[in-house]
């Protein structure tokens, strides 16, 4: 019996540390094993042109993506900016290899296709690593008499908002929410962006429009000191089918502002399809693979760009400019996310929503 037990205990030593070795290797997403970047460039393309703000964001972000990449290869981004942003995303979906060797950007055309607009290529066929979220804040003109949001509901004369146009996803968000609380308003249309129709704010053509949170953030000790505008409100971020507060931003969520004073819309057609629309802006920094590439690669890209958003150096960047850390939604989520809506956008109530609020037809 004692040599048995030795020669178990010898065998005990030897082959337990394997059996852990193997149980550590088990442990990890299985697709992801024995892909290594080392001494390879990868190539990121990037659907906008260079230096717009999505191409800005993702080379802010590629060094902590290489850092998180197996190997940490080098990262050749490549823009392939027209076409409203359907040019790259087309690139990448048909015209690059599905090696695990390219990834990219598609931003910025989920918002116009979750309302219904035609694309070239199947959105849900990429295989998504990530997305970034966008939260916009409903910013009002103080000379106007609006300081608070009691002053937008309360308002008497029309409150004239600004916008690029009057059918894409904020503005109809807006439109939406100022008709449920029962706002005089009347809209303007043609403003290049958020940030043209803030500057028309300071030169009083209009009381009401939307500016990015991360903008909003950096600059809002300026802001409050300028004295021109007032952030009241904001869109919020979709989580569980309702809109919610970012992390470090104290306003309600127009969906809050509905649910008190407005509440015989909670629950409607109107106000279900009202929600979906505010909730696409998670889709508008998307992140993805070609179509067919490898679930190995896929599961090494997710867990990258995921890392690389919650990475230190990253989050200090951003606190150095005064913004909390960006809303990152992971690549299962995201992929979840598209599916949804691509239901939706063919589904009779959301139809019956886009007649009314979307652009007229034309005879």
């Amino acid at each position: 019996m004692r040599v048995s037990y030795r020669i178990f205990s010898w065998l005990l030593s030897v082959v337990a540390p394997a059996l852990l070795v193997l149980a550590g290797a088990a442990a990890q997403p299985a697709a992801a094993q024995g892909v290594s970047f080392k001494g390879k460039q990868v190539n990121w393309v990037v659907n906008q042109a260079a230096g717009g703000m999505g191409d800005l964001i993702i080379r802010e972000l590629g060094p902590f993506i290489e850092k998180h990449l197996p190997g940490q290869p080098k990262i050749i981004f490549r823009n392939k900016g027209g076409g409203r942003f359907k040019s790259g995303a087309i690139y990448l979906f048909r015209d690059v290899k599905n090696d695990g060797m390219t990834a990219g950007h598609v931003s910025v055309i989920f918002a116009d296709w979750s309302l219904g607009a035609k694309m070239p290529i199947n959105l849900e066929d990429f295989r998504y690593t990530g997305s970034r979220a966008c939260n916009q804040l409903v910013i009002v003109r103080q000379k106007a008499g609006l300081k608070s949001m009691a002053d937008l509901l309360n308002a008497k004369k029309p409150i004239v908002g600004g916008h690029h146009t009057l059918y894409s996803v904020v503005p109809v968000a807006l439109r939406v929410f100022l008709e449920m609380v029962g706002a005089p308003a009347k809209h303007v249309a043609g403003y290049r962006g958020g940030m043209a129709a803030f500057k028309a704010m300071h030169s009083d053509e209009v009381d009401l429009g939307i500016l990015n949170s991360d903008v909003y953030q950096q600059r809002e000790a300026n802001l409050k000191k300028d004295g021109v505008i007032a952030a009241i409100a904001q869109l919020g971020i979709i989580k569980g089918g309702k809109m919610t507060r970012e992390k470090g931003i104290n306003l309600p969520t127009l969906q809050e502002i509905v649910e008190k004073h407005a509440p015989k819309h909670v629950g409607t057609a109107t106000y279900k399809a009202w929600i979906s629309v505010m909730g696409s802006m998670a889709l508008c920094q998307v992140y993805a693979l070609p179509p067919g590439t490898p679930d190995k690669f896929v599961e090494v890209w997710k867990k990258a760009v995921e890392d690389a958003y919650g990475d230190s150096g990253y989050t200090a960047i951003r606190a150095k400019r005064n913004m909390g850390p960006a809303i990152f939604i992971p690549g299962n989520a995201t992929d979840k996310l598209v599916k949804g809506y691509a239901k939706q956008r063919v589904s009779p109530a959301f139809r019956k929503f886009w007649a009314k609020y979307g652009p007229p037809k034309k005879n």
